[in-house]
C-alpha cells in the first residue's frame, strides 16, 4: 500500500513484487491485480526503500530522492484535502486501502455467503482478540482480558436501549484463540447476548473474511497493535468519514505502517 502510495504520487506504474508473499494462496486468486503484475522488474524499475523514519526512491539513472518521514500526498489536492472534517492522515491511507483490497468478483460472492451464514445484522459489536498478528510476525501484541472487551460492548449497547427497545447484544467475535469462544459464550450467554463469529486460521482468505465482517460492524473493540485493527478503521474510513468514533482500541492510538509516519507530505509529481 505504501509503494502504491509512492506510484500514484510520482505519476509511475506500479510494478508488485509478490515473490516474498508468505502466504499459499496468489494475491490474484483473492484481490484485483493491483498496478501492472506483468511488468518485469529489471534495471528500468524504480525502487522505493523504507526505512523507519522516511523512504528513498531510486531511479534506474541511479538517481535517489530521499524523504524523512510523512506519507506522500500530491500537492495538486492539498486544499481539498485539507477541508475535509475528518482526519486527513486516516482519510488518506483509507482510500489505498480501499482500493488494495478490491477483491475478485468470486471472492464478493463468497463474502455475501458468508455473511449471509453470521446472520450479521445491524446492530453488532465486532470484538478481535488475538494473540498472534499475522503469519510470520513474531512481535508480542497485548493480551487483555476478554471483560475488558466486553465491558466497551456493554457501554455501546446500553447507550442504543436509550432511545431503542428489544436491542439485541450481538457480538462478531473475532479470534486466533479457540478457548476465547468457549469463555465468551459461557458468560454471555442467550436470551441477552448473540456470540457469532468464528476462529480465524492464518491464511490470507480467512484473514480477509475477518476485516471485511469486522468493517461492517457499527462499532469494533480491539488494539491498533494489531494489523487487522487498524486496516479495518482504513477500511471504515473509506465508507464513512470520522469513522475512527466508531472504533475503541485497547492501548494503542492509530498510526500507519511505523511510527515515523505521522503526518502527511505534499509533494509535486516528477
Amino acid at each position: 500500500m505504501s509503494c502504491l502510495m509512492v506510484a500514484y504520487v510520482t505519476n509511475r506504474t506500479l510494478v508488485p513484487d509478490f515473490r516474498n508473499w508468505p502466504y499459499s494462496v496468489p494475491w490474484t486468486d483473492v484481490f484485483r491485480p493491483l498496478g501492472a503484475p506483468d511488468c518485469p522488474i529489471d534495471n528500468q524499475t524504480a525502487l522505493v526503500r523504507w526505512g523507519k523514519t522516511g523512504f528513498n526512491i531510486g531511479l534506474p539513472d541511479k538517481t535517489v530522492y530521499s524523504y524523512k518521514s510523512g506519507l506522500p500526498v500530491p500537492l495538486s489536492i492539498g486544499p481539498d484535502l485539507k477541508k475535509l472534517p475528518t482526519d486527513h492522515y486516516l482519510w488518506w491511507i483509507s482510500q489505498f486501502a480501499k482500493y488494495t483490497m478490491r477483491l475478485q468478483s468470486w471472492e464478493e460472492e463468497l463474502m455475501k455467503k458468508f455473511k449471509d451464514v453470521l446472520k450479521l445484522q445491524i446492530p453488532t459489536v465486532g470484538i478481535v482478540v488475538r494473540k498472534r498478528d499475522k503469519r510470520g510476525e513474531k512481535r508480542k501484541l497485548e493480551i487483555h482480558s476478554i471483560d475488558r472487551y466486553m465491558s466497551l460492548a456493554k457501554k455501546y449497547f446500553s447507550k442504543l436501549e436509550e432511545t431503542q427497545t428489544n436491542v439485541t447484544r450481538r457480538i462478531l467475535l473475532s479470534t486466533d484463540d479457540r478457548n476465547v469462544f468457549k469463555l465468551v459464550r459461557k458468560r454471555y450467554r442467550p436470551p441477552r447476548w448473540q456470540i457469532i463469529g468464528f476462529q480465524r486460521k492464518t491464511e490470507v482468505e480467512d484473514i480477509v473474511k475477518d476485516i471485511y465482517m469486522l468493517s461492517e460492524c457499527n462499532f469494533v473493540v480491539c488494539s491498533f497493535s494489531a494489523d487487522i485493527c487498524r486496516l479495518v478503521l482504513e477500511l471504515k474510513e473509506s465508507q464513512e468519514l470520522n469513522s475512527v468514533y466508531r472504533i475503541k482500541s485497547l492501548g494503542y492510538n492509530y498510526f500507519y505502517a511505523t511510527e515515523g509516519f505521522r503526518k502527511l507530505r505534499f509533494l509535486l509529481k516528477y
